[in-house]
C-alpha cells in the first residue's frame, strides 16, 4: 500500500514536502550542535547549587545546558499522569513552589519511565514531600503549550515550566541529554534525506518518460515538394542557310574552295 501511494505522489510534491521541512531540520541541528557544546562545558562545571523553586531562574540561558537543581514540593497526590503530545506518549509529576509566586515544575518523561519517575521521588521526598531534583530546561517551552492546556484544565494554579529530570547520576543524565539531541538530529536529517532523494528519483523517471513519450510520437509524413515552374526561354530566331556558303571565291590569284 505504502509503495502505491509513492508511486502516485508526483516528483514534486516530494520536493514541496522537503523544502517546508528543511528550516525545522536546520534549527534541530543547529540546536544539537549547540547542546553539545554545552554539556562540553557543563561536564567540567559543578553542579548548580539548590534554589527554591520560587527563586529560580528558569531559563535555558540561565545556566549551562539549561541545568538547574531545584527543591520543591512533590505533588503526591496529583500522582504522575500519562499525555498523549505529537503522537507519542509522555508522562509527568508536578512540583509545587513552597513559597509565592505560586510555580509549577512538571517533570516530563516518556511514559514507559513513569513509574521510575514516581519511585525516584518516593526516594527523595522528605518531610512534607520536599524534594531537591536535577534536571534540564529544554531550549523551547513553546513545545510544551499542549502540557499546559492539561495543566490548566485540571484546575491546578501556578505558572508550569516543563524540565527534564535528572533520574540517575549527573554523568548519566548529561550523557542522556545528549543522546536524545543526536537521535532527534538524526531522524529529522534522514527524513530530509527521503523526502529529497525521493524528488529526484522520481523526477529523473518523469523525464525519462517523457523523452521516452516524444521519441516513440509517430513522425508526420514529409510535405509533397511544390512543383518548380519551368520558364522557357524565347527559342533563337532561325537563320536561312546560305546556298553560297560552300561555293567557290574567285579571286585576282584564281579559283579557290
Amino acid at each position: 500500500m505504502g509503495r502505491f501511494i509513492i508511486r502516485l505522489v508526483p516528483w514534486w510534491l516530494f520536493a514541496l514536502i522537503g523544502l517546508s521541512f528543511l528550516p525545522l531540520t536546520l534549527t534541530t541541528v543547529e540546536d544539537t550542535l549547540e547542546t553539545h557544546r554545552e554539556i562540553a562545558q557543563a561536564r567540567i562545571a559543578p553542579q548548580p547549587a539548590p534554589q527554591p523553586l520560587h527563586l529560580a531562574r528558569l531559563s535555558h540561558s540561565a545556566s549551562i545546558a539549561g541545568e538547574i537543581n531545584i527543591t520543591a514540593r512533590w505533588r503526591r497526590d496529583l500522582g504522575v499522569r500519562e499525555l498523549e503530545l505529537d503522537g507519542v506518549n509522555h508522562s509527568y509529576a508536578l512540583l509545587q513552589s513552597t513559597a509565592p509566586p505560586k510555580r509549577l515544575l512538571a517533570l516530563y518523561v516518556p511514559s514507559y519511565q513513569d513509574d521510575r519517575l514516581e519511585a525516584v521521588l518516593n526516594g527523595l521526598a522528605q518531610d512534607g514531600d520536599l524534594v531537591t531534583l536535577g534536571g534540564f530546561l529544554p531550549r523551547h517551552q513553546s513545545r510544551f503549550t499542549d502540557l499546559r492546556r492539561d495543566i490548566a484544565q485540571r484546575a491546578i494554579a501556578g505558572d508550569a515550566t516543563v524540565i527534564t529530570p535528572m533520574m540517575e547520576t549527573r554523568a548519566e543524565g548529561l550523557d542522556a541529554l545528549e543522546n536524545d539531541g543526536w537521535l532527534i538530529a538524526g531522524i529529522a536529517v534522514v527524513f530530509q534525506i527521503a523526502f529529497f532523494g525521493a524528488a529526484i528519483v522520481k523526477f529523473r523517471r518523469w523525464r525519462k518518460r517523457r523523452a521516452l513519450a516524444r521519441d516513440q510520437k509517430p513522425t508526420p509524413p514529409p510535405k509533397p515538394a511544390a512543383k518548380q515552374q519551368v520558364v522557357r526561354k524565347p527559342a533563337a530566331p532561325k537563320v536561312a542557310a546560305d546556298p553560297y556558303a560552300d561555293s567557290p571565291i574567285q579571286t585576282h590569284l584564281g579559283w579557290f574552295r
